[in-house]
């Protein structure tokens, strides 16, 4: 049986003190996709986003993108500052909204997650939904029902039932300056690993990669700033109330 392909999940997280993350190596670790942070709430823009999403496209890795959900605001403008910023951008895995708030009714979330997949759909038809188990049995629950699920389970022995791709827990790996979210590829619908992505263009060496990104200002009052979406499993998950994810946003 063909080993699942393997992948990451990364953020702002992945770069501490604007460390950039050296994707050639990482390709040559034997990791085929990354699930890649682009936007949070309805302003906040991953300053990393476009620089690897191009490198990470010219290591030759599948790529997807994901937008992290923040309660309190507009969850269709939420989708239009993610779909925004995916225009003309190639996504081989997906776009996905990172849904893990506070504990709220499951019919309230089934809300917030339904209005963002519907304002995402005419930009990005297969706009997926990433949660961990509680919320998923939550949301199933009130009826939503998204084309792909990735699911958080770093407890679990086996992919959860009907995961597209599974995080299942965090680790090293080469050419990432952290810790990162490992995931697997579970199921292959709207992917096509053998002619995906394109034939690899010629990489740029690190030294002549354009300037980092201006770091983050200082936050404002208010959950503006990136949140450290996946924290290590390694610590044990709480029983509801709230996804063991949440924590409080980056300053």
């Amino acid at each position: 049986m063909t080993a699942p392909a393997r992948g990451i999940d990364v953020s702002m997280w992945q770069h501490p003190g604007q460390a950039p993350i050296d994707w050639e190596a990482v390709a040559g670790s034997g990791i085929t996709f990354v699930i890649i942070k682009a936007t949070q709430g309805t302003t906040w823009v991953n300053p990393w986003f476009e620089r690897d999403y191009s490198d990470a496209f010219a290591a030759g890795l599948l790529v997807g993108a994901y937008h992290y959900y923040t309660a309190g605001d507009d969850p269709a403008a939420q989708a239009k500052l993610f779909t925004d910023i995916l225009v003309g951008k190639r996504l081989d895995l997906h776009a996905w909204l990172d849904f893990e708030p506070a504990p709220v009714s499951n019919w309230t979330a089934a809300g917030w997650v339904n209005t963002f997949l519907e304002a995402a759909r005419d930009a990005r038809p297969g706009c997926g939904l990433y949660c961990d188990l509680t919320w998923w049995a939550e949301l199933s629950s009130a009826n939503v029902r998204p084309p792909v699920v990735w699911l958080a389970a770093p407890s679990a022995t086996e992919a959860p039932a009907g995961a597209t791709v599974w995080q299942h827990g965090v680790g090293s790996v080469p050419g990432v300056p952290t810790e990162v979210d490992l995931d697997v590829l579970v199921g292959t619908r709207g992917v096509n690993i053998p002619t995906a992505p394109a034939p690899k263009p010629v990489v740029r060496p690190l030294s002549s990669l354009r300037p980092e990104p201006e770091p983050e200002p200082a936050e404002p009052a208010g959950p503006v700033g990136e949140a450290n979406d996946h924290p290590s499993p390694a610590v044990s998950e709480p029983a509801r109330p709230g996804p063991s994810e949440i924590v409080p946003p980056e300053t």
